[in-house]
């Protein structure tokens, strides 16, 4: 039974909505931080560009629409955001770019335990003057007593230039998980733990000037991530994390391992190519490594929190025995389509499916909203189309939807697929039901 104060406090907890339009209470991101009510309140920003450099206050997370299209701008005038002792809070569906710092240019983390949840970080830098060893462009954590302890996750971390390190500098404890860092400039690249005792995990680290930089942090525990395609792979300028477990360094230009022994083939080390499907950053869908990746369900020790939000571990290989994919995102199954160079084509994952018998459903999309059939009847529903059975990918397609119409493609292994195809709007799966070559 709840008191009479946790009723009284529920009635009146409060959304700050921030928008541009006429006539909204709340304009700036931070009038309707100092507006809130910590423990109560939560401030939640419409899609639009806000110029301005926030700083977050304890108990008040702050929640954008859509990070695509809710930006935070911090016009070089110092970090986009700033948290000092923040505890008990979220900042999450933002992005945040355009900040100058040399401890954290789009993030400057100083003490406190805050959540920094699937965001798009990028284009944020250090100056020039920034002292070598300190900060970084994306993320920067500072060395403090008591130490910090934040939680960095599902985040694209891309394209950010800094003097020491681009993406992450994580000290203290906490964890970075299930973020993707890429294409960030900096002497340490990526992900620069130092003094650090918390777990860097299932983090996809790509196309960097170095991938995971090492520093006096024999406590941390770094495991399941991909480093792959950056100028180094993991350097260690000093004794390595004492948990070094299940990470894919691959195809690093200068060298996979520097300033330390290779360590491919111990504790679960490995170094294949990921065979990414994608390698987007500008969502929350790419890099996610095909069915044929020799990564897919092989993680240990692993997260089970996922880039874009999809039940983990996901079987994306069919095996009947799911695990956690190694890196930031799990291979969503044999299922997943991509359009061909030329749009007349589809092909996907073909996964361990062998021999290889599929199934091809075509249908109107609004019919499958509306009421979750995808084996639609061309005779009832206009377009709807089963294509023939075991065949391979690609398939060739050049018929249109007419006008005003939108189709969907759905690729299904015959006789192997019995689970849920695809999501709903709200992540909630599809029903079962078994695939047949013939309509129900």
């Amino acid at each position: 039974m709840r008191s009479g104060a946790a009723i009284a406090s529920a009635l009146v907890a409060a959304i700050l909505e921030v928008a541009h339009q006429q006539g909204s209470t709340y304009t700036t991101i931070q009038s309707a931080i100092d507006a809130a009510v910590p423990g109560t309140d939560e401030v939640f920003v419409r899609c639009g560009r806000y110029p301005e450099n926030i700083v977050m206050r304890s108990g008040v997370p702050v929640r954008g629409e859509k990070a695509a299209c809710t930006i935070i701008d911090g016009r070089s005038l110092g970090p986009v955001v700033t948290m000092t002792d923040v505890v008990d809070t979220k900042l999450s569906e933002f992005t945040i770019e355009n900040g100058l710092d040399q401890l954290g240019g789009g993030i400057r983390i100083t003490r406190g335990s805050p959540v920094i949840d699937r965001n798009l970080i990028r284009g944020n830098s250090q100056p020039a003057a920034t002292p070598i060893y300190y900060g970084a462009a994306g993320i920067g954590v500072a060395l403090t007593t008591p130490p910090a302890a934040p939680v960095i996750t599902r985040n694209v971390i891309s394209d950010n230039t800094g003097v020491t390190t681009g993406g992450v500098r994580a000290q203290g404890m906490g964890r970075v998980e299930a973020n993707v860092i890429a294409r960030n400039t900096g002497s340490f690249g990526a992900l620069y733990v130092a003094y650090f005792s918390g777990n860097a995990q299932n983090n996809t680290i790509s196309r960097n000037t170095a991938g995971i930089t090492m520093y006096w942090s024999p406590s941390a525990k770094i495991s399941s991530n991909v480093v792959v395609r950056n100028s180094y792979g993991v350097i260690a300028w000093s004794p390595q994390a004492s948990e070094l477990k299940s990470n894919d360094v691959y195809g690093n230009t200068v060298q996979n391992y520097y300033l330390m022994p290779d360590q491919t083939g111990i504790n679960g080390n490995v170094s294949f190519d990921p065979l990414f499907v994608s390698e987007e950053t500008r969502n929350f869908l790419g890099f996610e490594p095909s069915s044929l990746s020799s990564l897919t369900e092989l993680a240990s020790p692993a997260s089970s929190v996922e880039l874009s939000g999809l039940v983990s571990p996901s079987d994306g290989r069919s095996t009947g025995f799911p695990r956690r994919d190694i890196g930031a995102k799990e291979n969503e199954g044999v299922t997943r389509l991509r359009v061909g160079q030329f749009r007349d084509s589809w092909t996907w994952d073909w996964g361990l499916q062998s021999p290889s018998d599929w199934n091809l459903y075509r249908g109107d999309l609004k019919v499958l909203r509306a009421t979750g059939v995808y084996m639609q009847d061309p005779a009832v529903v206009p377009g709807a189309e089963h294509f023939y059975c075991d065949f391979s990918p690609p398939i060739s397609d050049s018929e249109t939807p007419p006008p005003g119409e939108t189709w969907f493609y759905l690729a299904v292994e015959y006789g192997a697929v019995r689970g849920p195809l695809g999501y709903d709007s709200t992540r909630n799966p599809r029903p079962y039901g078994p695939i047949h070559c013939h309509y129900p």
